[in-house]
């Protein structure tokens, strides 16, 4: 049997969803199991997303708490974690691992935005880079198979780079992605934050057979500096 979202459930969330017919654009209050129930519904889920994205505009600085993060990182854990205890790693043998990663990538990606709160963009870049795995092993496609076997942690910092490059010149808070009214801080520090992530993805080439020296250590680098700009700008707030 198919579940159907419960109609009280869904008008209790559209009015929470709704500025003109609720106090709040927010879905904290709700737990997370009827948070999961909505993606049962997809017009409800984008209704709350359009909310979201509108209410960015206008809120006022929030502190990014720490959990979020974390459950954005589940999925690439899932992923390297039997690699980095092994000490090494063969791509060319992952793709239910990438198939496994992406199908949790999205479900954390949309659970983290209807709480509220902004996206890793580094992360985000990460799940990219799963979901191109995903369709190379899913899809068989040998060329791309090879490049990802080939480059190692390479590609998905390169991915992180990317959408870094993309967040620091179009995103109003950039590739920190911290919730701040400092325009020209946020710059400044998505530049430093981009700057060291081009220096990353150098590392991660001269070392991409290392997978804890080329892909661990400098993950855990980039991903700690963000953390610290982004406790740097609540504190300034």
């Amino acid at each position: 049997m198919i579940a159907v979202p419960d109609p009280t459930f869904s008008d209790t969330v559209l009015r929470r969803m709704n500025p003109a017919t609720g106090p709040s654009l927010t879905l904290s209050a709700l737990p997370l199991p009827g948070l999961f129930a909505t993606l049962l519904n997809p017009p409800l889920v984008a209704t709350h997303l359009r909310a979201r994205l509108a209410a960015t505009r206008v809120a006022s600085p929030s502190p990014q708490r720490a959990w979020p993060e974390l459950l954005q990182l589940v999925p690439i854990i899932c992923l390297a974690l039997p690699f980095i205890v092994k000490g090494q790693v063969n791509l060319g043998q992952a793709g239910t691992g990438f198939l496994v990663a992406t199908a949790l990538a999205i479900p954390i990606s949309i659970v983290v935005v209807l709480r509220g709160y902004l996206l890793n963009p580094i992360l985000v870049g990460t799940h990219l880079w799963l979901a191109l795995g995903a369709a190379a092993f899913g899809l068989k496609i040998p060329a791309l198979m090879g490049w990802l076997a080939a480059t190692q942690a390479f590609g998905l910092f390169l991915a992180a780079a990317l959408v870094g490059a993309a967040a620091t010149f179009l995103h109003r808070y950039g590739f920190v992605a911290v919730r701040s009214e400092d325009a020209a801080w946020i710059r400044r520090a998505s530049l430093a934050l981009l700057a060291l992530s081009v220096v990353v993805l150098g590392w991660a080439w001269l070392l991409r057979h290392d997978v804890r020296l080329g892909g661990g250590l400098p993950f855990i680098v980039l991903n700690v500096v963000r953390r610290v700009l982004c406790v740097r700008a609540r504190r300034a707030a």
